[in-house]
């Protein structure tokens, strides 16, 4: 089977970004897990955040390059951040591309921020993405802002985050279900872990199973740091984490053989 490159592009400084980096005082991006601020990370108000005012700049300076590449299709993950980032990035493109939001682009969950609990802000506000990639079962049409639980890779993890949910008794799953999705992420701080790098390295193996199905097609992806870096990487270590894999700056992309 032959190899054919896509261009992955991370997206632009999301409000969790800045939050992180402030919170520990740092003029650059944390990008080490240990040094993330625990309380950035269980900060309800940065689920599924959105970009800074920055992250919009970044993205409306690196427009005018974008516009000389030849798209006609942009898969961008779910989360707002990216959904935003595709948006300003490529809306006056000459090839005007279809936009199709595919979860197997999301974040590794280990934060407030890399929980979709905006879904349904952001399809009312980018109404013109297609998002029938994740709407696809009952569930979901009825619960837009549930689609992190039911596209965990871990299955074991799954149930017993659904079962956590039923515990809580939420009459507005849509409304509260993301908080606690958020509460079960941290139940035993700082060592909880719902989402392993074992699990991502896994799921983005099946992420390339997905994007081969768009070879030969000019196709671009907006996705996020940990999915960049694993799928970038050659070597793992005994728990799945990327030995070599490339750190992507906000709003800058690299091209990937798949």
């Amino acid at each position: 089977m032959n190899k054919s490159k896509f261009i992955l592009i991370r997206h632009a400084e999301s409000e969790y970004n800045l939050a992180a980096r402030l919170a520990v005082n740092s003029s650059k991006e944390v990008t080490n897990f240990k040094e993330e601020s625990l309380k950035i990370k269980q900060d309800e108000s940065l689920i599924d955040c959105g970009l800074t005012q920055y992250g919009i700049q970044q993205c409306l300076e690196s427009a005018q390059k974008m516009s000389s590449f030849k798209v006609d299709i942009i898969l961008v993950s779910p989360l707002r951040r990216a959904i935003q980032t595709a948006h300003y990035l490529f809306r006056d493109h000459p090839n005007k591309p279809k936009f199709i939001v595919v979860p197997f682009l999301r974040e590794m969950l280990s934060s407030s921020c890399d929980i979709g609990g905006n879904l349904t802000t952001t399809m009312n506000e980018f109404p013109q993405f297609d998002y029938s990639r994740i709407l696809n079962t009952e569930f979901l049409q009825q619960y837009p802002n549930m689609w992190t639980m039911e596209y965990l890779w871990n299955q074991e993890q799954k149930q017993q985050m659904k079962q956590y949910l039923l515990q809580q008794q939420c009459d507005d799953l849509n409304s509260r279900g993301p908080k606690h999705i958020l509460d079960y992420l941290f139940q035993y701080p700082p060592d909880s872990v719902v989402e392993t790098f074992m699990d991502t390295m896994n799921r983005i193996k099946q992420a390339k199973q997905e994007l081969s199905f768009y070879r030969n097609q000019n196709v671009i992806c907006v996705t996020h740091s940990r999915f960049l870096q694993t799928i970038s990487a050659q070597q793992f270590d005994a728990e799945g984490k990327p030995k070599d894999g490339t750190w992507i700056k906000n709003c800058d992309y690299i091209e990937v053989d798949i």
